[in-house]
């Protein structure tokens, strides 16, 4: 009947319709085959996912036109894929070949090799002049990292770049740059300088360029020169910074210097007690004593007038008038010694190998500088005499006497 025919179309068309459906959700697995990839040429030696998908597709044709993904981050060697056409995810691997990128010879791009005049602060150029004017005079290199090779001469130069290969000659001609520079007498517009105080009735050269910079302000940093000799009144000046020469006038005022007395300065005479290391006291304790017992004079310049006696010195300075007796008592130094022990540490001192049959006592002590390197360039003696396997030493260096133990052995 019309009915059963219906039931039988639509039974079929289910299970086309089915069959299709299983087709469609092909596992990815099944299409990509091909998972070792073998070696990808890359431009940097870290693969791009673009970079792998290519490969995967050259290595398994049904997947040409197909839309596939890498997930996640690949490592050097594996990646994991996966397509929206498939169910699934497939790892590939492969190995990375860095891109050999063939350069072509410099001498092809830097077209230009005849420079021209290339202006320079001194007339002999700088390589970052040359590389500059190469560039200005080809395009095409603007971006590049050139190099000049070895040293430049005067009018040839080889360059080098890491983009292409070879060298070539470029060659030029060198310009100094003028550098316009204005009238000293525009900027040097106080020329009367007025009264100039000087140690000595005759000016300085120092003191009138000092002076000059004072009056006028935009002088202050620049490199003046006075011209020949000065008068007591007048100078003419000049500078490498500007053009021209100006002539400036003055006058000269001697600077006065008031002394004072020392005596009202160096207020304590009775100085006290000086120790000192010999009972006879150095012309630089006593001036050490002076300036501790009065604080003005830490930083003067004092003198001893003549030879000290055991309790009395006369004193004078530059920057006083005048002389002071001071006077003062000596007494010696105490040096304060350690106890011997607490630097002979190594009292065993081992095996000692002497010529003769008994050790002899410039033995021992070199025996115990080797065992005690505080020692050295100390003097060591021995008090009295040694047995064979014992003796006893002491130093003016230090307090007590300490015992050490040694064998004997005799050189063979």
């Amino acid at each position: 009947s019309f009915i059963s025919l219906i039931f039988v179309f639509m039974f079929l068309f289910l299970n086309v319709f089915y069959l299709t459906q299983i087709k469609a959700i092909q596992t990815l697995s099944d299409v990509l085959s091909t998972k070792e990839l073998g070696e990808i040429t890359s431009k940097d030696l870290k693969v791009t996912k673009e970079e792998i998908i290519r490969q995967i597709k050259e290595k398994n044709s049904d997947l040409k036109d197909k839309n596939l993904q890498i997930v996640g981050e690949p490592t050097e060697t594996k990646a994991t894929v996966k397509s929206d056409d498939y169910t699934g995810q497939v790892n590939v691997t492969f190995t990375v070949k860095p891109k050999e990128v063939s350069k072509v010879e410099l001498s092809t791009v830097l077209k230009t090799k005849e420079l021209g005049e290339i202006t320079s602060k001194d007339l002999k150029v700088t390589k970052e002049e040359i590389i500059r004017q190469i560039k200005e005079k080809n395009n095409d290199l603007k971006d590049k990292n050139l190099q000049i090779v070895g040293e430049t001469t005067e009018t040839k130069a080889t360059v080098k770049s890491d983009d292409y290969t070879g060298q070539v000659n470029v060659t030029f001609t060198v310009k100094p740059k003028e550098v316009s520079k204005v009238e000293l007498s525009t900027v040097l517009k106080t020329k009367e300088l007025g009264e100039i105080k000087s140690k000595d009735l005759k000016v300085t050269k120092e003191e009138i360029i000092r002076q000059i910079k004072e009056k006028n302000n935009d002088l202050k940093d620049k490199n003046l020169q006075i011209v020949g000799e000065t008068t007591e009144t007048k100078a003419t000046v000049k500078s490498d910074d500007y053009t021209g020469q100006v002539n400036v006038i003055f006058t000269v005022k001697q600077k006065e210097v008031s002394k004072v007395e020392l005596s009202t300065v160096l207020k304590t005479k009775e100085l006290g007690e000086i120790k000192s290391k010999d009972l006879k006291v150095t012309k630089e304790e006593i001036i050490r004593q002076i300036k501790e017992k009065n604080n003005d004079l830490k930083d003067k310049n004092l003198q001893i007038v003549g030879e000290t006696t055991e309790t009395k010195a006369t004193v004078k300075s530059d920057d006083y008038t005048g002389q002071v007796n001071v006077i003062f008592t000596v007494k010696q130094k105490e040096v304060s010694k350690v106890e011997l022990s607490t630097v002979l540490k190594t009292k065993e001192l081992g095996e000692i190998t002497s010529k003769d049959l008994k050790v002899t006592k410039e033995e021992i002590i070199r025996q115990i500088k080797e065992k005690n390197s505080d020692l050295k360039d100390k003097n060591l003696q021995i008090v009295g005499e040694p047995t064979e396997t014992k003796a006893t030493v002491k130093s003016d260096d230090f307090q007590d006497e300490v015992e050490v133990e040694f064998t004997f052995k005799k050189k063979s």
